[in-house]
């Protein structure tokens, strides 16, 4: 018996999965794609280390390499993106 087997009980609740996006700078499609992954790594994994790694690499395959994925309870994260000024100083 693994760590990633489901219970019937468990595939039910997971079917229920709602997703919530906070602060996205994302494209429709994007966004669209997040959720179906979010939805598909959920019904097919239970250990948070494999629904992240589920997630990052269908956005990898699709959107190209360096994505990373947390998925977790009880923690907090800020990521900042500094993009390059144009201007000269």
């Amino acid at each position: 018996m693994g760590d990633e087997s489901n219970s019937g009980a468990a595939t039910a609740q997971q079917k229920e999965l709602d997703v919530i996006l906070k602060g996205v700078d994302m494209s429709d499609e994007m966004r669209s794609h997040a959720c179906a992954c979010a939805r598909a790594a959920f019904q097919e994994h239970t250990v948070e280390k494999n629904i992240a790694e589920y997630i990052k690499k269908e956005f990898d395959a699709k959107y190209g390499q360096s994505w990373h994925c947390i998925v977790g309870r009880n923690f907090g994260t800020r990521i900042d993106l500094v993009l390059p000024s144009s201007s000269c100083a």
